[in-house]
């Protein structure tokens, strides 16, 4: 699924952010992640401090990662 997806739309996804994932989903990830070959670089797991400081300037931070 996630190979057609890249197929048929080739670059419209460049990073998917899980911003402050429950514990859970880091063995879950390890699991998936061979599965997902080369698009699996494009997942990164974030805290929301990293979020803010990495992508949004100082005037821009939405109300919910303040």
């Amino acid at each position: 699924m996630v190979e057609a997806f890249f197929v048929h739309y080739p670059k419209r996804v460049g990073q998917v952010l899980l911003v402050d994932a429950p514990w859970v989903f880091a063995p879950a990830w390890e699991v998936i992640r061979p599965l997902m070959r080369k698009y699996a670089a494009l997942v990164r797991f974030v805290s929301s401090e990293q979020l803010r400081k990495e992508f949004f300037a100082p005037d821009d931070v939405p109300a919910e990662f303040r």
